[in-house]
């Protein structure tokens, strides 16, 4: 098993039985890989899941918040050509970044996709959690996501 608890054969089966959603079970893949969650709708539109994940990655132990909030804008900046909405979120009183925006794809051909993004500054780890959708489903997907994220909680 790997560190997050799935075998690479686990997961290739999975991406066989189930290929449309083949891309996103593939990026769980590796104990070193960075995403630690996905879940996603297994109703495929559009040749696209609506899902949220889970990716953990080191931060500086002496990083301000607003230190980590300007380089995870200036990361968005570089996958993101239009407008990215941001604000500031308490959630489970842990303060979170939270940036909503729209991101074109590449799975085998190319998506417009709708993200909602929460970032969390932990000890020594950055720790964000994305929701995305197809942008016609934004709306019918916005309170899942809300009560979602209302939910985070960390031990």
């Amino acid at each position: 098993a790997t560190e997050n608890g799935v075998s690479p054969a686990v997961l290739e089966q999975m991406a066989r039985e189930n290929p449309k959603l083949a891309p996103f079970v593939r990026g769980l893949g590796g104990p070193n890989s960075p995403m630690k969650f996905i879940a996603f709708d297994p109703n495929v539109r559009t040749a696209f899941a609506t899902n949220v994940n889970v990716v953990v990655v080191p931060a500086p132990a002496d990083i301000s918040f607003a230190q980590y909030k300007q380089a995870v804008v200036a990361e968005l900046r570089r996958i993101v050509t239009g407008k990215i909405e941001q604000s500031l979120a308490t959630i489970g009183g842990n303060q979170a970044f939270r940036a909503s925006y729209r991101l074109r794809l590449s799975l085998g051909r190319t998506v417009t996709v709708q993200t909602l993004q929460y970032a969390f500054l932990r000890p020594g780890r950055s720790v964000v959690i994305t929701y995305t959708t197809l942008p016609a489903l934004e709306g019918s997907q916005a309170a899942t996501f809300r009560r979602s994220a209302a939910s985070i909680r960390f031990s």
